[in-house]
């Protein structure tokens, strides 16, 4: 309120602020929806979502059993030594991969090597007394005819024929014998494939005892793909295993993108009863790598 002139005068009335505020708000929701119909004008309708026909047919469509997997080394090998001694070689590189056959490491040869030229010499030595012996028999014999030598010296004789013949015998093994531990002096690749990680550095002493080996090699080209089903589909399988190959897609393990195609190669013998499922065994060749073992896979057998 304000007093001009004397007088008490108020402010405008409530009516009139009412009747502005309507105007203001109806002018502003007069402008958005003039704003919109034309946005709504101007709009596209969508394309027409196009239809196809077809006709109908009657025709053999692939039957696929899906189970989850794992990739596994078609083979793998634990390099370990045969006999003791110091490591004086190795001639692997981490990762390699090598062919049956190849030299991937070498032991201290020299006290094997002096064992078998010791057992030459031993089986040397028995040898040079067996011609003696011999004649000795045969001079025996010729005096026996003529009642110049007894029957106990004759069969005395036989026995030391006897005896150094079957100690050179023992030789020959032992020759044997030091011949492989001087052979397995040398360690060769057993199988072809890629080897991991070096476990023993040169230098050190090794034992054919050693729990653990030189390094593992793995068989990457085929590779395994094991995986599991239902031990229903097991009569389906073993029909599809007679008539022919079942061919198997190998997938990533959420089935984004397809790795490789194997083959299948054979089912487990025996069901798992506790989990009513049986194990499916493939193989792939895996040409470019692109299965590692461990790798947790989803594979898709075909009937």
């Amino acid at each position: 309120m304000k007093i001009i002139d004397g007088a008490l005068s108020r402010g405008p009335r409530p009516t009139l602020l009412v009747a502005a505020s309507v105007i203001v708000v109806g002018a502003i929701l007069i402008f958005f929806a003039v704003r919109g119909g034309r946005s709504f004008e101007t709009r596209k309708p969508p394309p027409p979502v196009p239809v196809t026909a077809a006709r109908v047919v009657r025709r053999d469509v692939p039957i696929f059993l899906e189970g989850l997997g794992t990739v596994q080394a078609f083979n793998t090998v634990t390099l370990k030594v045969r006999v003791d001694g110091t490591l004086d070689a190795v001639s692997f590189t981490e990762g390699q991969d090598v062919k049956a056959g190849d030299v991937l490491a070498r032991i201290d040869p020299r006290p094997y090597r002096a064992a078998l030229d010791q057992a030459v010499a031993k089986k040397a030595q028995d040898e040079s007394q067996l011609p003696s012996a011999r004649r000795d028999l045969e001079r025996f014999e010729a005096l026996s005819k003529k009642n110049f030598a007894t029957e106990q010296n004759l069969e005395r004789q036989r026995a030391t024929i006897g005896q150094l013949e079957a100690t050179i015998k023992a030789d020959e093994a032992m020759i044997e014998r030091a011949q492989i531990d001087l052979g397995f002096t040398t360690i060769k690749a057993p199988i072809d494939g890629r080897i991991g990680l070096r476990q023993v550095d040169v230098g050190n002493v090794v034992h054919a005892s050693d729990s653990g080996g030189l390094a593992v090699i793995s068989q990457l080209h085929p590779i395994a793909v094991l995986f599991t089903l239902p031990a229903d589909d097991v009569p389906a399988i073993t029909e599809g295993m007679r008539r022919g190959r079942l061919p198997v897609a190998i997938y990533r393990y959420d089935e984004s993108k397809k790795l490789a195609d194997g083959e299948l190669l054979t089912i487990e013998s025996t069901i798992d009863q506790a989990t009513g499922t049986i194990r499916v065994k493939a193989t792939s060749p895996n040409a470019d790598d692109a299965l590692w073992p461990g790798e947790a896979v989803r594979a898709h057998l075909r009937l």
